[in-house]
């Protein structure tokens, strides 16, 4: 696999950065939009399959504690 560049412009003037900050909210609001539950969905399936489980491996680990 080959490391590939691109050349962002990163020093604007004030008018251009507010342009592509406008832009880029946009452009969030409308894929949350159209994405917003398939993301949703997607972080809570990989974070329920990722989470460790309350339950102890051990059964024998599962006593009660005296107090």
């Amino acid at each position: 696999m080959t490391m590939k560049l691109s050349q962002l412009k990163t020093h604007w003037n004030a008018d251009d950065a507010h342009t592509v900050i406008t832009f880029l909210d946009e452009l969030r609001d409308v894929i949350w939009a159209t994405y917003g539950d398939d993301i949703v969905e997607m972080l809570q399936d990989a974070t329920s399959c990722h989470a460790p489980s309350n339950e102890p491996d051990d059964p024998e680990l599962n006593d009660d504690l005296p107090f």
